[in-house]
């Protein structure tokens, strides 16, 4: 049996989030319309986040399928491990300089 997610799942997985993608970026659109700008900004910022999921799956899915197919589990777990570690130290820091930022100001 084979291991892992089926590449039918993936494509549906880029598809329903591209889909997530536009609806929040739609209902940004109406609540910057309607005043709501700190809500509009965080429906966008969810929308980028949705369009970049969609994309690093298709992006996936297209590498593995021209390449020599899936990655290691095992390597791919240790990049993911690896990847989340570097970004968690790098909105540490942005955290650190915008509390610096807001103390100098206060």
């Amino acid at each position: 049996m084979k291991e892992g997610v089926a590449q039918y799942k993936l494509i549906r997985i880029a598809v329903e989030s591209l889909r997530n993608s536009l609806r929040l970026y739609f209902d940004s659109i109406l609540l910057f319309n309607h005043g709501s700008f700190p809500s509009a900004f965080q429906l966008s910022v969810l929308s980028l986040e949705e369009f970049a999921k969609a994309k690093w799956v298709e992006h996936y899915v297209w590498s593995s399928l021209t390449n020599d197919g899936y990655p290691d589990a095992i390597f791919e777990q240790e990049w993911l491990q690896y990847s989340k570690a570097k970004l968690m130290s790098l909105v540490e820091c942005q955290l650190q300089a915008e509390l610096r930022k807001r103390m100098l100001h206060s």
